[in-house]
């Protein structure tokens, strides 16, 4: 597989994007080289399988909430978000605030 990001993966990712279309521009584009993001699908079981398949660790499977927390690198991140198994996609505040020291 690839390691090249491809431009409709990252535009597909931000739609999904929590806050809007503007902050996933700004964490996506600040997201440091190892990060997390919280997935949120209706399919966990599946998705869990996709983010093992690409690599990724498992962080956490939350069935409470339909949501998987994925660690690894950021092209790998972007790409599973942009799958149409994924409804949200969010970033734990850890991650978030990287990106906000980033910035200044």
């Amino acid at each position: 597989m690839s390691s090249e990001l491809r431009e409709e993966d990252l535009e597909a990712a931000k739609s999904k994007f929590i806050r809007g279309r503007e902050e996933a521009e700004k964490i996506f584009g600040n997201l440091p080289q190892q990060a997390e993001l919280i997935l949120f699908s209706s399919n966990t079981g599946k998705l869990v399988e996709e983010a093992v398949k690409l690599g990724l660790e498992v962080v956490a499977v939350i069935p409470l909430i339909d949501a998987v927390v994925v660690r690894g690198s950021r092209n790998t991140l972007i790409r599973i978000a942009a799958l149409n198994l994924v409804e949200e996609v969010d970033v734990p505040r850890k991650v978030r605030a990287l990106g906000d020291r980033n910035d200044s």
